[in-house]
């Protein structure tokens, strides 16, 4: 049987070939997936960036359907960027709690603050840098790169503690880098690079990530591959993220993982306040709830402690830099609403705000983001 693969290889290659486009041309005719890695392409540094004009139709759970589109750099947005020294650009990042691909642009946080701001300050334009799957780092890394080419009067950073608990839940090291040590002994984070030595392997996840942004075959793998892996932990015995949130340390220090990730990812809001501070351009980090923080008697909760230490960081961290501001929702909201009634439960864009909660957090943000923004921008109007 070998040899005689062996001998018609070439028609092996053909046949498997053939079978992939017809299960690909099926797939796009019977079951088409979302193709939402269309919107972003891999970056070796940044990890994911926006595709310049990209655009996918998605389908909501309710059945309804919309479009996302970027514009010509690619951020998700109807207008393009403005260059006029009448407008004031305003940056606003946030991963995919801005970005919201699951819901229309006008019913995202930013599409709703958008709306807001600039009704009432006409040169205020903000821009929605923010880029699915982003974290703390890739974000401090792309304000690195926008601040000196886009020139921005204020940057508004909205940090989604939501996904952030989902980090320390699952030690997912990832999203905050890898923390060495200098000849000294002092701890340095440590960035991506473009290595020449690497360079086959990113023509490789190039390929590879090409694929993945244009084949629904492939989406659909991956996404049976993730749903599998599921499954087989949930065979193990019971939710793991529900025992790591049962386990976890009434405070962080007493866990190394959670204190390592917590220590990085506040070594990355630090650079962010000097970076605020070395460009004089003012930063705003607008604290976005995990679901946990809004449930009634939460107090006692071990996650919750630790994000109010979070909370209690990002506080002294403004206190001590000039040009960086916190803003504490959760503070802010002092009789919050249903949690459940506020984010998505299910879909891809499961675990993030849903239109209602968009709502509720624009509302509940748009004064605070004003007046900043008026104080960075001594008041223009």
């Amino acid at each position: 049987m070998f040899r005689l693969l062996k001998s018609n290889w070439g028609l092996v290659c053909a046949i498997v070939v053939a079978t992939a486009f017809l299960a690909e041309w099926a797939l796009r005719l019977l079951a088409p997936q979302p193709l939402i890695h269309t919107l972003v392409r891999h970056d070796p540094l940044l990890g994911a960036r926006g595709v310049p004009f990209g655009q996918v139709s998605i389908v909501r759970p309710d059945g309804g359907r919309h479009t996302v589109r970027l514009n010509a750099m690619g951020f998700r947005m109807r207008e393009e960027l403005s260059r006029s020294n009448d407008r004031h650009r305003i940056l606003v990042y946030g991963g995919g709690a801005i970005f919201s691909a699951h819901l229309p642009i006008h019913q995202t946080v930013f599409g709703l603050l958008k709306n807001a701001i600039e009704a009432k300050t006409r040169s205020f334009q903000l821009v929605n840098a923010a880029i699915s799957g982003h974290s703390i780092q890739s974000t401090r890394l792309l304000m690195m790169e926008q601040i000196p080419d886009l020139q921005p009067r204020a940057l508004v950073y909205v940090f989604d503690a939501g996904t952030f608990a989902r980090t320390l839940v699952s030690s997912d090291r990832s999203a905050v880098g890898e923390l060495r040590f200098d000849k000294n002994g002092h701890p340095m984070l440590v960035d991506p690079s473009r290595s020449p030595q690497f360079e086959y392997l990113e023509r490789v996840r190039e390929s590879l990530d090409w694929l993945h942004r244009h084949s629904q075959l492939t989406t659909l793998i991956i996404t049976r591959a993730g749903q599998l892996i599921d499954w087989a932990r949930a065979l193990l015995g019971e939710d793991t993220a529900e025992i790591r949130l049962a386990e976890l340390p009434r405070m962080a220090g007493e866990s190394a993982d959670i204190k390592e990730t917590m220590y990085l990812s506040e070594l990355h809001f630090l650079r962010m306040a000097r970076i605020a501070n070395a460009s004089t351009v003012p930063l705003l980090v607008a604290w976005l709830p995990a679901p946990r923080e809004l449930v009634d008697g939460s107090g006692n909760s071990s996650m919750v402690e630790i994000l109010q230490s979070y909370r209690q960081m990002l506080r002294r961290l403004a206190n001590g830099h000039r040009n960086f501001t916190f803003w504490d929702s959760v503070v802010a909201a002092r009789a919050p609403p249903d949690s459940d009634r506020l984010f998505e439960s299910r879909g891809f864009g499961a675990g993030k705000l849903n239109a209602d909660g968009s709502r509720w957090f624009a509302n509940l943000a748009a004064p605070a983001i004003i007046e900043f923004l008026h104080s960075a921008t001594d008041g223009t109007r």
